[in-house]
């Protein structure tokens, strides 16, 4: 009897351990939602700081300077409609909003994609 009740008991803390690691786990996936949340944040911070520095509407030179990319690439990304832009008077115009969230929506990943089909043209 003292050996069922023995194997009793080290079931029962199995258990106990098992549910106190998927406990742990959880958790740690707490601190990591937590910090990529805090990125996602200080981003969006970093987006509207430097928003606010540019103009209500941008050029050409300004979407090159800002990404820090040739006028020839920014036209590539404008003329295929990847950039938002309206021509006005021959010239393409930016605005500021739409770059701004075309820019937020584009990942690092995706950025890549992009700047890589230009430089394939």
């Amino acid at each position: 009897m003292e050996s069922l009740k023995i194997k009793l008991d080290i079931d029962t803390f199995e258990q106990q351990l098992e549910e106190l690691k998927k406990q742990i786990a959880e958790f740690n996936k707490t601190d990591e939602v937590a910090e990529a949340l805090k990125s996602i944040l200080a981003d969006a911070l970093n987006i509207k700081r430097a928003s606010e520095e540019l103009p209500y509407v941008l050029t050409v030179d300004d979407v090159a300077k800002t990404l820090r990319i040739g006028k020839s690439s920014v036209y590539e990304l404008v003329s295929s409609g990847q950039i938002p832009a309206k021509k006005i008077m021959g010239q393409y115009r930016i605005p500021r909003d739409a770059f701004i969230k075309w820019l937020s929506n584009t990942e690092k990943n995706e950025y890549k994609e992009k700047l890589a089909y230009i430089g394939r043209r």
